[in-house]
């Protein structure tokens, strides 16, 4: 039995997956790597930079004495070569207030065919007070997006990116 994914051929641009350095970034560069492969399309790897993702790269800098902005594209790289291993990829960095902003704008800046996204799965209070990014990014986007559901296994699974679920 073989998997056949279908896209609109008018939109040859890359597929973009948005991450925020967390584990469950790592469930998502795995999914838009499938994606990626059995397309053709270029992997994007883009993130929002704001006060968290802001801290890590930060600390990449002080230890490693390179420039911000190498040490976002070099983190971003490492995450894509971990999670998707043999899959090449391009990186971005934005700097909005909002990261569905950010995003969006990395959407429509590369043409981009699909939106790859993990949702945390914050619910009732958490929501309220911080948002979904993953929802304003489905209610805003001019392209498809799939939003990975992250939950403990996905996470542990994430944590073996060789899928070993031993």
């Amino acid at each position: 039995m073989t998997s056949e994914v279908n896209v609109d051929n008018a939109r040859r641009g890359p597929i973009v997956v948005g991450v925020d350095l967390s584990d469950a970034s790592g469930v998502a560069i795995t999914q838009a790597g499938f994606l990626a492969k059995a397309t053709g399309l270029e992997l994007l790897v883009a993130v929002n930079v704001n006060v968290p993702e802001r801290a890590i790269i930060e600390d990449i800098v002080l230890a490693e004495k390179g420039t911000f902005e190498d040490a976002g594209h070099e983190l971003l790289r490492r995450m894509a070569a971990l999670y998707s291993p043999g899959i090449e990829t391009r990186q971005v960095m934005t700097f909005r207030d909002s990261a569905a902003d950010g995003l969006l704008d990395v959407v429509t800046d590369t043409d981009a065919s699909m939106l790859v996204v993990a949702s945390h799965g914050r619910s009732g209070m958490k929501r309220w007070l911080l948002g979904s990014v993953a929802e304003k990014l489905a209610r805003g986007s001019s392209v498809p997006v799939m939003i990975v559901p992250v939950g403990e296994r996905a996470l542990e699974t994430a944590a073996s990116p060789s899928g070993d679920e031993s």
